[in-house]
């Protein structure tokens, strides 16, 4: 089973796992996290065409070597925030951008860098004043921030920060049952993490991991997902 991580619920009720870039990796499922055997949170927006059949139609990019099922860009052609594994002099390293295709983010970044996943959500701008951050989603990323993400509301959250620890390139996967979406940006903001994600949130928002005592954690999605982050054996 997967090693090398770290579980914790915080006292205001954020799920974290912390674990180095190299062990992720994602996983098109469009099912339940907890109908599968992986340790992961959920992934990628999805048209929600139903909440008791398995969607069939990924709105953001989710791409691993050798994966069948990938996602090569988001259905509605957004430009979106994306982030990327890579490997780099033997290191595993995080990039961040916005891109609406792996051609868009090639051309961007060089086609001769060694991707090992990528996965795009919504930016969360951790540098950036609040304001311009969401005018960003608004007008470069087309998220309606009175509908699909439902920003004044508490709701199920679920994001990817990203931070370097002693030359580690470590990755948060946070996931909240009722959270506001400031208030998980900000939970990334106080770890000094250098930028984050944000991923699909509400009924889709799901974890599933072994804490320090080897108990299984499983937080239940009310409704089917399209792909999933999760860890990966270290070898």
């Amino acid at each position: 089973m997967p090693a090398n991580y770290s579980y914790t619920k915080t006292s205001d009720g954020f799920h974290v796992i912390i674990t180095p870039a190299s062990n992720i990796q994602n996983k098109n499922i469009r099912s339940r996290i907890t109908q599968q055997t992986d340790y992961g949170i959920n992934g990628g927006f999805f048209n929600p065409i139903s909440t008791t059949k398995a969607p069939t139609e990924c709105l953001s990019i989710a791409v691993t070597p050798n994966n069948t099922h990938d996602t090569k860009a988001n259905a509605k052609g957004n430009s979106r925030g994306t982030a990327f594994v890579y490997t780099e002099s033997n290191k595993t390293k995080i990039g961040i951008t916005r891109a609406s295709s792996v051609t868009d983010l090639k051309k961007q970044m060089g086609s001769s860098v060694a991707y090992k996943s990528i996965i795009s959500g919504g930016s969360l701008s951790l540098k950036k004043e609040e304001e311009a951050w969401l005018e960003d989603l608004k007008d470069i990323e087309k998220f309606d921030l009175n509908g699909t993400l439902r920003y004044t509301d508490s709701t199920g959250r679920t994001g990817l920060g990203f931070k370097v620890v002693n030359n580690v390139w470590q990755v948060y996967l946070v996931v909240h049952e009722n959270a506001t979406l400031k208030q998980l940006r900000n939970y990334f903001i106080k770890q000094d993490c250098f930028e984050a994600i944000l991923l699909d949130g509400g009924g889709s928002s799901g974890i599933q991991v072994k804490n320090s005592a080897g108990t299984m954690v499983k937080y239940e999605q009310t409704r089917y997902i399209y792909n999933m982050v999760k860890l990966i054996n270290i070898t």
